[in-house]
């Protein structure tokens, strides 16, 4: 920071509504001069958005994906090549997306950088998916001309999934390039959370060059792949046991296997490796340290989005300087809490609940 970097930030710390130009008009400088040295300040991440919020208000970064989810729901049994009476939804959704308004819902300061267009779903996204401020999208990248990624499923009658279309290709576009521009706002946060639709080159960048606590979600077997040679930068790895698997170039025939598949990747460098696998519950490794967690059964009333809270979970408690138990604890307390909603992001998500739902499930 400059020493005129320091007057300025010296000024607005004390009246954070001073206008830049009365800070111009104190410091006897051009207001133009002014805004450069917010500009600056901003790119270094000394000041984080509007309103002046300080590096010292803790913050977490989320990078990857965000879209619109498209539901269609049949009334009946799908009739196959036939148009078909029922519902369709739609919500904002994508994994790292998902993951931020979790984190956000838990009283987090997050900041979600991602691609969007200049449209009515990039729009929906950002209005409904802010609450209150919590989740940030002026870090994101909002293109002119450009469509929002959509993904769109068609679910049968019993309400599992029967096919679906990804237009994801906006994605692609969270370049190197783009995330230079936010390096040091990345370093400064709290920890970061990617997911691997992020393209290849740009989570080699981030894991290589920009210093930081990484939780990353898996994703999908292929898509895991592209962090298969930068595990000793991960801090922390979510995956589910075909992932983990696929990671590892391993077969997984049980649970059994899970240690030796848990051992070939910390071997590698990494830190913390969680395994979730559904009604078995979750593993989580680190060291030699191995805890199961596995919760009594529920009425599954949406699925989709339970991977996420999960995910968010896991990093809020570790966020919290819980231990790694205390955590797997947390995450799977907000992954039930998301099963039993309808909506891919329950409205219920909260410390409060998710604290209730760990003492009933565990008697802990």
């Amino acid at each position: 920071m400059t020493p005129r970097e320091e007057e300025v930030m010296e000024l607005i710390k004390k009246n954070p509504r001073m206008s830049q130009k009365e800070i111009a008009q104190r410091l006897n400088i051009e207001r133009s001069s002014v805004a450069a040295h917010i500009n600056n300040l901003m790119k270094k991440g000394y000041i984080l958005g509007r309103g002046y919020l300080f590096r010292q208000d803790p913050y977490i970064v989320v990078i990857g994906g965000a879209n619109i989810d498209l539901r269609g729901i049949p009334q009946s049994v799908l009739k196959m090549k036939d148009s078909n009476l029922g519902f369709i939804q739609s919500s904002p959704g994508g994994v790292g997306r998902n993951i931020a308004e979790n984190l956000a819902r838990l009283s987090n300061q997050v900041y979600m950088i991602c691609m969007l267009g200049d449209d009515h779903w990039g729009r929906v996204i950002m209005d409904q998916g802010h609450l209150g401020g919590q989740l940030s999208y002026e870090k994101s990248y909002i293109m002119p001309g450009r469509k929002s990624p959509v993904y769109l499923e068609i679910l049968d009658e019993n309400k599992d999934m029967l096919t679906a279309i990804n237009d994801m290709a906006l994605v692609e576009e969270l370049t190197v390039r783009k995330l230079t521009q936010h390096r040091k706002f990345i370093e400064n946060a709290s920890y970061v959370v990617l997911d691997t639709n992020l393209p290849q080159a740009s989570l080699a960048y981030l894991l290589k060059k920009v210093p930081q606590k990484y939780i990353i979600d898996g994703v999908s077997g292929i898509k895991v792949m592209k962090i298969q040679d930068y595990l000793d930068k991960v801090y922390l790895l979510k995956v589910n046991q075909y992932e983990a698997a696929a990671l590892a170039g391993l077969e997984v025939q049980s649970a059994k296997d899970y240690p030796k598949l848990a051992r070939t990747l910390l071997d590698r460098g990494l830190d913390y490796l969680v395994i979730t696998a559904g009604k078995e519950g979750a593993w989580a490794f680190h060291k030699d340290q191995v805890i199961h967690l596995k919760g009594k059964d529920l009425e599954v009333k949406n699925a989709t989005g339970a991977g996420d809270a999960f995910t968010a979970g896991l990093a809020h408690g570790l966020g919290q300087d819980k231990s790694l138990k205390e955590s797997l604890y947390f995450a799977m307390g907000a992954s039930r809490l998301a099963l039993k909603s309808e909506k891919t992001n329950t409205e219920e998500m909260s410390t409060e609940k998710i604290k209730r739902e760990i003492e009933e499930v565990f008697e802990c």
